[in-house]
């Protein structure tokens, strides 16, 4: 990378021989950055970041369908680029489904079969999430949408150079990723576009990146991100196994001290080194500032929304309660990462939450507290997704869970839900109806063991339910 900020600093679209080196570098990390994601060099693009990459795909896909009803799927937990840019296209006529997703952050591929419209033209679910590090069926999704037609872009800025993104393999038409995810410099983002598949500029000006993005190329941010990505592609299984290592060192540390910790994500099926990690009735700001003075970095959430302290999108989809939302931390390792920097960072967090709180060592105690705040039980007997609560015509109320229950019937004069069905289902209820911002009255008993929901009475009086 210095060479072309010191030396080597023509412009690659120069004719002259100091351009043209310039333009020799751009087009070797165009293959390299091929190679490591299992593309053709044509179907490289350079843009400015992830972000950029992201708004051009549905920027794109609006200027081709211009004339024609446009439908977009994508999910509750996507990066704000893609979610941002659904609420833009708003102006334009484009309707979007967002699909809900589990408490472990996984879609349904059920309810994407079941969103798709016969207007549906694009479809973007991210391969990893950036806070909880899930990691989507994407290869499955892309299947089902190649045989029905359906152009398939996947968000993996996350994903790149820490697992495994072979575009055939995933069957995708879009994936997007940015350099500083891999090692590489910020300010460098990377677009694939299958072959064939035409999308209109964005960007007007000269005839860069094969005449698809206008603007003058980067050159030591390309040069740094394609021998990045190519490093890390090659280190990949090595640095994972690492990474693996010191997530479940930490893990086991924090579970071990504090009872109550809860991992969020997907346990069997996240990126290697992400965690997050939240803990109830302590504040994950504050937690992050104090391990900040002590040289240990981590976050609340995503870099790019750190400054917004509210509850994180990610954390609401999943389900998780405002008690332990506001005490979740997010803790990312890298390459350079060692495990003895698991104990430390797993120690640090256990000496502060003794000095500010220690009821959260004592399990009966902390359950009851996250109990009084209607959490959302992941030990429940409603296992699956997480619901879609909604108000359907003729004053029916929908819960859709795993087991397909659903409550009976909405009375709108006398804002009452009425149902029947077990306790669990209660609880499932409740979460829903929670999610709608309504006030609900509810019972419980409490016993010396624990805290538990009992049977329910058959309605429930919800303020401003509607």
């Amino acid at each position: 990378m210095l060479p072309f900020l010191r030396d080597q600093y023509g412009n690659a679209s120069s004719p002259y021989s100091f351009g043209t080196k310039a333009k020799y570098a751009v087009e070797h990390a165009r293959r390299q950055i091929a190679t490591s994601i299992g593309a053709r060099p044509t179907e490289i693009i350079f843009t400015s970041g992830g972000s950029e990459a992201n708004s051009w795909i549905f920027h794109g896909i609006t200027e081709i369908c211009r004339n024609q009803p446009i439908h977009i799927i994508t999910s509750a937990i996507e990066h704000h680029s893609i979610l941002n840019a659904c609420r833009a296209l708003r102006q334009k006529n484009v309707t979007t489904t967002y699909l809900p997703v589990n408490s472990v952050g996984l879609i349904s591929i059920e309810d994407l079969e079941t969103a798709i419209t016969p207007h549906t033209k694009l479809v973007s679910i991210m391969l990893a999430n950036n806070e909880i590090g899930t990691i989507q069926p994407v290869a499955e999704i892309g299947h089902i949408l190649r045989k029905k037609g359906i152009l398939f872009h996947t968000d993996a800025v996350q994903a790149v150079g820490h697992i495994s993104t072979d575009t055939l393999a995933l069957n995708v038409d879009f994936l997007t990723a940015s350099a500083h995810k891999f090692n590489g410099p910020k300010g460098t983002g990377i677009l694939y576009k299958r072959s064939g598949i035409i999308l209109p500029p964005m960007i007007w000006g000269g005839k860069q990146e094969h005449d698809e993005r206008a603007g003058t190329e980067n050159v030591a941010g390309i040069v740094a991100a394609g021998y990045a990505l190519e490093e890390n592609t090659a280190k990949m299984e090595a640095n994972a196994h690492c990474q693996r290592r010191m997530r479940e060192i930490i893990i086991d540390y924090l579970v071990a001290k504090i009872p109550n910790a809860q991992l969020n994500g997907d346990p069997r099926n996240s990126l290697p080194g992400l965690i997050s990690l939240s803990i109830p009735n302590v504040s994950g700001e504050a937690l992050l500032h104090v391990l900040d003075m002590k040289g240990i970095v981590i976050s609340t959430g995503a870099a790019c929304n750190s400054k917004i302290t509210e509850v994180s999108h990610v954390l609401k989809a999943i389900g998780l309660p405002e008690i332990l939302a506001k005490g979740t931390v997010r803790i990312s390792f890298g390459r350079n990462n060692v495990e003895q920097d698991s104990l430390i960072i797993a120690k640090e967090i256990i000496s502060y939450c003794q000095k500010v709180n220690p009821a959260c060592f004592d399990p009966k105690k902390m359950k009851r507290e996250v109990a009084a705040h209607m959490t959302h039980n992941h030990g429940s007997t409603v296992q699956g997704h997480s619901s879609i609560a909604r108000f359907e015509q003729g004053g029916f109320y929908a819960c859709k869970n795993g087991d397909g229950y659903h409550c009976e019937k909405v009375d709108r004069e006398k804002n009452i839900v009425s149902f029947s069905a077990d306790a669990s289902v209660h609880r499932h209820i409740f979460d829903c109806i929670l999610r709608s911002n309504a006030e609900t009255e509810y019972t419980c008993n409490e016993s010396e063991e624990d805290l538990t929901f009992e049977q329910l009475p058959n309605t429930i009086k919800a303020n401003n339910l509607f």
